[in-house]
């Protein structure tokens, strides 16, 4: 597989699928086309396994949507640290389903993500940007 790529000083902008190369250096990642589902997610953890920046379009469907969000924030088996990027500052997507878009503010949507992903159990505060297009999750 190939990707197609803009590089410059730690930032990816991927286009198509990716390779198998390991990119350690990597710190900025943005995802300009919509996921297939979370599985994606583990492949572009292991191929940028640094990633501090990151930006995906998760799938359409609700329930493929949730599984990625979940998968961004899962933690390991201590709860200690974030399973797939343990050195994420920073998250964005797009919102594409109709019950995220019902939120009215950004405490409305930081209360949505710690009753459905593993951020209740982290363990420094933050910050959910929420508008009626994207949420924005920093650390």
């Amino acid at each position: 597989m190939k990707i197609n790529s803009f590089s410059l000083n730690n930032f990816l902008l991927a286009i198509s699928s990716i390779n198998s190369v390991i990119q350690r250096s990597v710190r900025y990642l943005i995802v300009e086309r919509r996921l297939i589902d979370e599985k994606e997610i583990f492949n572009f953890a292991h191929q940028f396994p640094n990633i501090e920046y990151l930006k995906l379009l998760f799938p359409f469907e609700k329930c493929s949507y949730i599984r990625c969000l979940k998968s961004i924030f899962a933690r390991n088996e201590n709860l200690e640290q974030l399973y797939i990027w343990p050195k994420l500052m920073n998250f964005s997507t797009e919102i594409c389903f109709e019950q995220l878009d019902l939120f009215n503010n950004d405490n409305e949507m930081y209360d949505w993500l710690i009753e459905h992903t593993d951020l209740k159990y982290h363990p420094h505060p933050f910050h959910v940007s929420y508008s009626f297009s994207s949420i924005s999750i920093s650390f």
